[in-house]
């Protein structure tokens, strides 16, 4: 039984997510157009600072992201707890930084109307760790900045953006790594070094000659903290992404290094049942209804909570179970 956005999106819960907007016009849209050649590469970028400039304002945590020419994927940790804890100056002050005004006079006169209005302002804090605000707030501006661009008007994303909710550390980890070999799938890369505009190849730019950050804990790539990671470091969470893309893909890159990741240990996985969990996110976990991926303890007790027999994506759960 497929799951309403409701029972899976709670914005007084903490949760982590993997979520997906889709371009609507024809399919290059932050690409090279298929039909007119034209490129639209430089869009990309757009997304990217996007999310990261709403990381420092949300209550929550990017853990990963890709942007494809049709598509984009985050994972983001929302955690209503920090919100809850910010001072009402604070809240009305991140408010306003997400639609500032021109003038600074007419910026503090915001500031001051909202803290002036208790309703306004529990409104906003709650705003501040919604997942469907953070993406809204992805979306729409850079719909109407290409809109502008192409000079037309109309739908840039295909509906709302699809999501599922991650339940276990290594539903959380098997989704960034799905979202990390995105372009090495879709054979734009051929290694994750070169994979343009994803969230593995700006951690490896940041430990690049930094013996000290790659061996420090694996930690979300823009905004607050997240106890929600494993315990691995950025070299682990590298050399797992770059195993993974071996393995699920050979002859892309030639052979497979024999040797496993450390990861792998340090997480008490095996081979086969990380290869599965992974591929999963592509054909099991990654369909259409699949809204919940966790071990399988986690989603039975999750259909129990929602007083449903089972949930999509079960079935893989118990292979999983057996790997």
């Amino acid at each position: 039984m497929t799951q309403a956005r409701i029972d899976t999106v709670n914005i007084h819960h903490a949760g982590t997510y993997h979520c997906v907007s889709r371009c609507v016009r024809r399919s290059w849209l932050c690409g090279v157009d298929a039909y007119s050649k034209q490129c639209f590469e430089h869009r990309k970028p757009w997304i990217e600072k996007r999310i990261e400039t709403l990381a420092a304002i949300f209550a929550c945590s990017v853990l990963a992201y890709t942007i494809m020419s049709n598509h984009f994927h985050v994972v983001v940790a929302m955690q209503p707890a920090i919100a809850k804890a910010w001072s009402n100056e604070e809240v009305a002050t991140r408010w306003c930084r997400l639609f500032p005004r021109k003038l600074l006079k007419d910026h503090e006169a915001k500031i001051a109307e909202i803290l002036a209005d208790a309703v306004r302002l529990k409104k906003c804090r709650e705003h501040l760790h919604d997942l469907s605000w953070f993406m809204k707030l992805i979306n729409e501006p850079i719909a109407k900045r290409a809109n502008q661009e192409d000079r037309t008007s109309g739908r840039f994303w295909s509906g709302r953006y699809w999501c599922q909710l991650l339940l276990s550390q290594n539903a959380i980890l098997a989704a960034m790594t799905y979202v990390d070999l995105n372009p090495v799938r879709a054979k734009i890369a051929n290694s994750v070094v070169t994979s343009k505009h994803t969230s593995v190849r700006k951690r490896g730019r940041a430990i690049r000659g930094n013996l000290k950050a790659a061996v420090a804990p694996l930690k979300p790539l823009f905004g607050v903290r997240c106890h929600h990671l494993p315990k691995i470091s950025e070299a682990d969470y590298i050399e797992l992404v770059d195993y993974s893309g071996r393995l699920i893909y050979p002859g892309k890159r030639g052979r497979i290094d024999a040797a496993e990741p450390k990861a792998l240990d340090k997480l008490g996985l095996n081979k086969d049942h990380w290869t599965h969990r992974v591929k999963g996110f592509g054909s099991g976990f990654g369909g259409k209804w699949w809204r919940v991926v966790g071990e399988l303890e986690e989603m039975l007790e999750m259909a129990q909570e929602l007083g449903q027999r089972t949930l999509f994506g079960v079935g893989l759960a118990k292979i999983f179970a057996k790997v």
